[in-house]
């Protein structure tokens, strides 16, 4: 096959492009159908990330385009300087592809980008990847433990959404990243790797904060090899950000995560009843989450029922030898009650159940009905079943009835809810409930993308846990316990009070109606009872 030389002409194209970023992306890429344009801090960043300074941090609010300015400067690389690698990662591989979906938006508005790459950008449940022409790659990888990245010897690594990466992974696995120049076996010196970490701000306890705070001194002290970003909103040019949704925010969200989110403040913890700083305490990135039960575990269900339009909410802990663990947490909006139903049978048979702990309000009656039934019909078949009864265990019109009981109807009265709220409060102040950290490997049968958007769910509980402020009631010395407005859910929340009150029960011993279930191959039966223990 030919080679086509490059004219002299050509060349000196090349090189102007590679002295001036700017240019080369108002040249080479397209937005809209039109050259590209770059608000001026996106320019002076993509000027500052192309002198190669080994440390760079981006703190930018939400839509002020920060995936898109990293995009921009990983496919400008890509194409003007053969055989570069640049790798994308994030906390989850879902936030690293969120990266390469713009480097994809770019290819696909771009003709010259689209004629300088081999095929088409592909992505797989391992990898992301663009190749080019001349050599060079964009790679998208899931972090896990940080393994690939070791083997992967990127150029260039991007981590996007810092602040939630764990910090071992940063120390151990993407600072020494840093340690190898670009090409140590060429004997030159000059440029060496590059570390591009962009996130919102987070609270003070979180590592980005003390680098964004070492990084500012490093360069107050002369030190060229760092470099730090800081844009929010109202630097953003006219038109740029929708104005109509940051004042929407402003009314709906609470106060400090507007400040971190949009003008990239870094509060010192959060004002709720449960602090941002305390539920950190309790996460463990030594676990993760259990797709499915462990055999010989138990675990304990708390449901949240629908209203209206909230979620219908399943949060699932495992009982520990000092307390419970937060394992799998799921919703399901604007579904029928007897799909909730068969839901939670569903995940019954996955889990060694023992105490599951439910709202009785809202819907929660309802659903306890459906749940007492011997013969129901699958909803999503629409087949008759036979199925074992599940039986509310305090209430006497059913002590005579055949069935598993393990269920227990709680009733949010002012001081239910307060109890609750204390216990969970005191089970994370003494380290009795923990929840998993992202994923780091491929469990037997889920993918990692699969766990990645079961992990979503705990996340998100974790944010709705940091919204509850309590207030006082009137009458009774009692909190009130709620989100600071009413567009906020706290579905996950709820049901995690539920699990939690039913670990206790269980780890109390008050519970006289555990049953005792056994894990053959693949299911679990209830086949062992225990004398008192089954009704009939």
């Amino acid at each position: 096959m030919s080679v086509r030389r490059v004219s002299d002409r050509e060349l000196k194209a090349i090189e102007v492009l590679r002295q001036n970023p700017v240019l080369a992306a108002h040249k080479l890429l397209r937005r809209n159908n039109r050259p590209m344009e770059l608000t001026w801090y996106q320019r002076r960043i993509l000027k500052d990330l192309w002198s190669g300074k080994p440390q760079t941090l981006l703190i930018m609010g939400r839509g002020t385009g920060k995936t898109f300015t990293l995009a921009v400067f990983l496919v400008l690389k890509a194409l003007l300087y053969p055989r570069d690698k640049c790798g994308i990662v994030g906390p989850t591989y879902r936030q690293a592809k969120f990266v390469f979906d713009e480097i994809v938006n770019i290819w696909e508005e771009s003709d010259f980008v689209r004629a300088s790459t081999k095929k088409d950008p592909f992505k797989t449940p391992e990898q992301c990847e663009i190749q080019f022409t001349n050599g060079s790659r964009i790679i998208a990888l899931p972090l896990g433990d940080g393994n690939k990245i070791r083997g992967a010897r990127f150029w260039r690594l991007v981590a996007d959404e810092a602040a939630q990466i764990p910090e071992e992974i940063i120390d151990t696995v993407l600072l020494p990243f840093l340690n190898t120049s670009k090409d140590p076996m060429s004997g030159k010196t000059g440029e060496r790797n590059q570390l591009i970490m962009a996130s919102t701000a987070y609270y003070q306890f979180n590592h980005l904060y003390k680098k964004f705070i070492d990084y500012q001194r490093f360069i107050a002290e002369g030190n060229h090899n760092y470099s730090v970003h800081r844009y929010t909103y109202l630097d953003a040019p006219p038109g740029f950000v929708d104005l109509e949704n940051i004042e929407h925010q402003r009314r709906t969200v609470p106060k400090i995560k507007f400040d971190m989110e949009n003008l990239c403040i870094f509060p010192a913890d959060s004002d709720g009843f449960f602090p941002a700083s305390l539920i950190n305490t309790i996460e463990d990135h030594s676990l993760t989450i259990e797709p499915k039960g462990v055999e010989g575990a138990e675990y304990v269900m708390g449901i949240d029922p629908a209203r209206q339009s909230d979620n219908f909410a399943i949060c699932i802990a495992r009982l520990t030898s000092n307390g419970y663990k937060v394992v799998r947490v799921e919703t399901m909006l604007r579904q029928t009650f007897p799909k909730m139903m068969w839901r939670i049978r569903e995940l019954l048979n996955e889990y060694n159940v023992v105490r599951i702990a439910m709202d009785a309000g809202g819907g929660g009656t309802t659903i306890k009905d459906l749940l007492a039934e011997s013969v129901v019909i699958n909803p999503n078949t629409g087949s008759t079943e036979t199925v074992e009864p599940i039986i509310d265990m305090n209430d006497p019109n059913t002590k005579h009835k055949r069935g598993l009981r393990i269920l227990d109807m709680v009733n949010f009265t002012p001081k239910e809810i307060n109890a609750m709220n204390f216990d969970l409060k005191a089970d994370m102040e003494n380290k009795r409930v923990a929840i998993p950290g992202v994923p780091k490997e491929n469990l037997p049968g889920f993918s990692l993308a699969e766990q990645e958007e079961m992990y979503e769910e705990i996340r998100l509980m974790r944010e709705e846990i940091e919204t509850i402020v309590a207030t006082p009631l009137q009458r009774g010395g009692l909190l009130h316990f709620d989100t600071p407005n009413k567009s906020l859910r706290k579905d996950r929340y709820t049901a995690l009070l539920l699990a939690g009150k039913a670990a206790r029960d269980c780890i109390r011993g008050t519970d006289e109606n555990i049953v005792v279930r056994t894990l053959p191959a693949g299911r679990w039966v209830y086949n062992s009872w225990l004398s008192g223990r089954r009704g009939f």
